[in-house]
């Protein structure tokens, strides 16, 4: 039983925390009626500043203003020496190697995350970003803010969803010992990183950019030039640091490479702009508690709150999956998506079926600004179809394939399969053999005894087409409105 008095006090917070997020909170009766006063706060601000050849562009005092609109920003590493590292730093030569690269931003990132004040991050930031464009003179250096309010909007649906699943006392402890309410620390979109997100989006193989991240503010640097590399670091780090080889799981043609879309550095400018729309959209879409009511109108902050994780959940994992060069670590990327995706989609078996893609994939890249809809829309289609002929091929018996169709032995007895329906139906089982095989089972078993056991070589590719789907259209995905009373 909470003290009737702590009971108050938890109350109060809850409804100041409402009232931050834009709601007004009537009492009606036995419950409380809850209505939107005002917008939420977008989570991704662009700041009116930028570092080029040219000089800087806008207004320093951006970055001020967003450093001080969080509270107490703490500097990550230590000031000490800042001075001196970014006197190494300016030293270097341009960098021959992606390695290199990667070594030189390593030192770049610890500096800017040694400001201790809005000062020391404009200086720092703007003597590494010199630097860059000292290296790459075509390229620029942008800015975006991560809004602290969103995060105070977010804080309701965080403390309504404690009080659902852990009851008023444990809500009321967390709040009494400073402490946060359930699952608000880490597991909302407000920690995944777009930077990494929006510099590989559309990319397949070059490296658009990088990006140097603090909590109130991430530094994006287009390098306005193609920069490829042969080894990638993720490959190196698994097979030869921990030596891994990560061949479970791959296709038998894996080694076979196939070109995938190379939009040109000119689309960078319309993406960058329909990213921050998008993204802010999802971020929206996830922080209104009235996105999450039942069909009476009854709020759900526990739904709301596991959608919002399993959104976070795929933007992390996607950023990995983006950023990989190394076709194992794409391909286990891919299954943990599967699972996540699946719990949106209502089942695994959904998300590779034609009906699936011709519904979610096809519309959310037709909304990719410019040509870049064009190019992603033909690419989404072949995709697809080879897919579809690549798992056909794997079919061990001919007797069991057609041109159009394949056999398969059920529990009712055997039945024909279209190539599209026994692609969603493969790919299910073969996810579900991640977590043991039963061969007890007849589905499993029948998918498996007459398959190779390939894969599709682009099957990573199709990570990328989800994350662009789901931003185009977050409620596509995460509409919830058939909760039940």
């Amino acid at each position: 039983m909470v003290p009737r008095g702590a009971r108050r006090a938890t109350l109060d917070n809850l409804r100041a925390g409402m009232e931050a997020a834009g709601l007004t909170v009537s009492r009606q009766g036995l419950t409380y009626a809850v209505s939107r006063s005002s917008d939420p706060p977008s989570l991704l601000v662009p700041l009116d500043w930028r570092l080029t050849a040219a000089g800087v562009l806008g207004d320093s005092q951006a970055l001020r203003d967003q450093w001080r609109s969080w509270p107490a920003v703490r500097a990550i590493t230590d000031p000490e020496g800042t001075e001196e590292a970014l006197r190494h730093l300016e030293g270097r030569a341009r960098p021959a190697s992606v390695f290199q690269l990667a070594e030189a931003l390593h030192a770049a990132e610890g500096i800017v995350l040694a400001a201790p004040d809005a000062d020391a991050l404009v200086r720092n930031a703007s003597r590494v970003g010199s630097k860059l464009l000292e290296w790459y003179p075509a390229g620029q250096m942008i800015a975006w803010g991560t809004n602290y309010q969103y995060l105070v909007a977010g804080r309701a649906g965080h403390l309504l969803a404690a009080a659902s699943a852990g009851g008023w006392g444990s809500l009321q402890r967390a709040l009494r010992d400073g402490r946060r309410g359930l699952w608000s620390m880490g597991e909302d979109i407000s920690t995944a990183q777009p930077a990494g997100l929006y510099l590989n989006l559309i990319n397949h193989l070059n490296v658009i950019g990088v990006a140097l991240n603090t909590l109130p503010v991430s530094f994006i640097f287009e390098l306005g030039t193609s920069l490829l590399d042969e080894h990638p670091l993720d490959f190196l780090g698994v097979r030869y640091v921990h030596s891994v080889a990560g061949v479970h799981y791959l296709s038998p043609d894996a080694a076979r490479s196939r070109a995938g879309p190379e939009p040109g550095l000119l689309q960078q400018d319309a993406l960058r702009e329909w990213f921050v729309r998008r993204f802010n959209a999802l971020a929206d879409h996830l922080v209104r508690l009235e996105n999450f009511r039942t069909r009476t109108g009854e709020i759900r902050p526990l739904a709301m709150q596991q959608t919002s994780m399993t959104v976070n959940r795929i933007l992390n994992i996607t950023a990995h999956l983006l950023a990989s060069g190394d076709r194992a670590a794409s391909f286990s990327d891919v299954w943990d998506l599967m699972d996540l995706y699946g719990t949106l989609a209502g089942g695994v078996d959904k998300l590779f079926a034609s009906a699936y893609w011709n519904s979610k994939i096809m519309p959310g890249v037709a909304a990719l600004p410019g040509s870049l809809a064009d190019l992603f829309t033909r690419y989404a289609r072949e995709l697809h179809d080879e897919f579809v002929a690549e798992v056909a091929e794997g079919i061990t018996d001919p007797r069991r394939r057609s041109s159009k169709s394949v056999r398969v032995d059920s529990a009712g007895g055997p039945h024909r399969m279209s190539h599209e329906a026994f692609l969603a139906q493969y790919m299910a089982v073969r996810r579900n053999t991640l977590h043991g095989y039963d061969l007890r089972r007849t589905d499993q078993r029948q998918f498996l005894a007459i398959h190779d056991g390939r894969l599709p070589v682009r099957l990573p590719e199709w990570g990328r087409l989800q994350v662009v789907a789901l931003l185009a259209d977050p409620t596509a995905f995460i509409e919830r409105r058939f909760l039940p009373p």
